[in-house]
């Protein structure tokens, strides 16, 4: 195994059961002396206290624990993603989990990301950055929007829309597990349309 990634606590639904910092630090630290394989902090600001990054415990985690090798992160603003990514990226690699915060993540010196759509379009991501570095700014921002077609249908089909694409791509998508549903027939026809456009999948009588 080459690393693990560690998520945020969540002991509740939605925003309605939150742990406290303190119980926030506890679960970390419990994690990262238990486990002694390298590994990948994820942070989310929505799944934190108060939803503010907690920058005085990364800091703490970063220094008591180097097995820790990169921070993969979220945030609820630009500006508090730059934030963070500004203050740890000297000591570790940071990545964007959030493909709309893609762009300001490179801005603010992210060496790249970590996004679900990697599984439907593996080299996007990679290329995307790849251009960024390279200064073509352009390059990237017209990967970056196809890439985004993509987020599009996972945020109004969640779940639902990524299986169907990985069986329109040949992959095993396993199945849709409830509440989850089926794509309906027509998205179904529309989101194979979309990958025919994107170049993801053939075109008709190709």
């Amino acid at each position: 195994m080459d690393c693990v990634q560690i998520y945020p606590p969540r002991p509740g639904p939605g925003p309605a059961i939150k742990p406290r910092l303190d119980m926030f630090e506890m679960f970390y630290c419990e994690v990262c002396e238990a486990v002694t394989t390298p590994l990948l902090l994820g942070i989310q600001s929505e799944n934190c206290p108060g939803n503010t990054v907690p920058l005085e415990l990364i800091d703490t985690l970063l220094r008591d624990y180097p097995h820790i090798v990169a921070i993969n992160c979220s945030c609820a603003t630009e500006g508090q993603l730059k934030q963070v990514i500004e203050c740890f990226r000297r000591r570790v690699p940071m990545r964007c989990t959030s493909v709309k915060m893609l762009i300001p993540a490179l801005e603010a010196g992210a060496t790249g990301g970590l996004v679900h759509e990697v599984s439907i379009c593996p080299d996007w991501l990679n290329r995307s950055v790849a251009l960024f570095k390279a200064g073509d700014i352009a390059g990237c921002l017209e990967l970056h929007t196809r890439i985004k077609r993509l987020q599009a249908w996972w945020e109004r089909f969640p779940v639902s829309a990524q299986k169907a694409a990985l069986q329109f791509l040949g992959l095993p998508p396993m199945n849709v597990r409830r509440p989850y549903l089926p794509l309906p027939t027509q998205a179904l026809a529309e989101l194979k349309h979309d990958l025919q456009q994107l170049g993801l999948i053939g075109m008709p009588n190709d």
